[in-house]
C-alpha cells in the first residue's frame, strides 16, 4: 500500500514538475515566434527596420550577457527602457526554470519508466488538459481586463503603460499583439502536455511485451 502510495505520489510531482516546464518553454517559443505577429505601423521607418528592432528587443530580453538595449531605428524612452528591463528579468528566470525544471523532469520520467509505472501520469495530465482548456476559455471571454489586472500584479510600477509619442513602439504590440500571442502562448503548452501524454498512451497501447 505505501510503495502504491509513493508511486502515485511520485508521478503527480513529475506531472506538476512537467507542467511548469511546459509553460516555460511555450512561453519561450511564443517570444521567439512573436516576430511573427508585430504590427508594422504607417510611419517613416521602413518594415525591414522595424522587425530588425524588434529583433534586437528579442535577443536583450533572452541574452543574460546583453545587458544594454540598443534599438537603431524605434524611438524609446527611458520609462520604456526600465519596463523592458524588467521583462528581461522575467525571460532569464523563465530560461532557468526550463534548465531546472527540464533537469528533474528527465530524471523523474527515466524512474517512472524504469517502475514501468507511466501508466499513473495519465489521468493527471488529462485533469490537467481540461483545466486548461477552460481556463483558456474563461479568460479570453475578458482577455482585455484580465491582461491590465495582470500587468499590474507582475509589475511594480507604471512603466508598462507606453505613450505613443514617447515609446511608439507601443503601436507595433496592441491589444491584438497580445491575444494572438496569449493564444500562441496556450497552444504550445497544451501541445506540450499532449506530446507526453500521447506518448505514454501510445507506448501502453503498441509496446506491451
Amino acid at each position: 500500500m505505501s510503495g502504491k502510495y509513493m508511486s502515485k505520489k511520485r508521478a503527480i510531482l513529475t506531472i506538476a514538475v512537467y507542467t511548469i516546464m511546459a509553460m516555460s518553454v511555450a512561453l519561450f517559443l511564443t517570444l521567439n515566434l512573436s516576430v511573427l505577429l508585430i504590427h508594422y505601423p504607417h510611419w517613416n521607418i521602413s518594415v525591414a527596420a522595424t522587425r530588425n528592432d524588434y529583433l534586437r528587443l528579442l535577443w536583450y530580453l533572452q541574452d543574460p550577457g546583453n545587458h544594454q538595449l540598443l534599438l537603431h531605428h524605434v524611438p524609446l524612452s527611458k520609462v520604456g527602457y526600465r519596463h523592458f528591463k524588467d521583462v528581461r528579468l522575467i525571460m532569464i528566470l523563465n530560461e532557468t526554470v526550463i534548465i531546472v525544471s527540464g533537469s528533474l523532469v528527465s530524471i523523474l520520467l527515466k524512474e517512472i519508466c524504469r517502475r514501468k509505472m507511466a501508466w499513473q501520469l495519465l489521468k493527471p495530465l488529462e485533469i490537467i488538459m481540461t483545466v486548461l482548456i477552460i481556463s483558456f476559455s474563461m479568460v479570453l471571454v475578458n482577455f482585455s481586463t484580465l491582461f491590465v489586472r495582470f500587468h499590474y500584479l507582475i509589475f511594480a510600477n507604471h512603466d508598462w503603460v507606453f505613450k505613443t509619442n514617447t515609446d511608439p513602439i507601443i503601436l507595433m504590440l496592441p491589444l491584438s499583439f497580445f491575444t494572438q500571442a496569449f493564444l500562441l502562448w496556450g497552444g504550445l503548452f497544451f501541445t506540450l502536455l499532449l506530446v507526453l501524454w500521447s506518448g505514454i498512451y501510445m507506448s501502453l497501447r503498441f509496446l506491451k511485451p
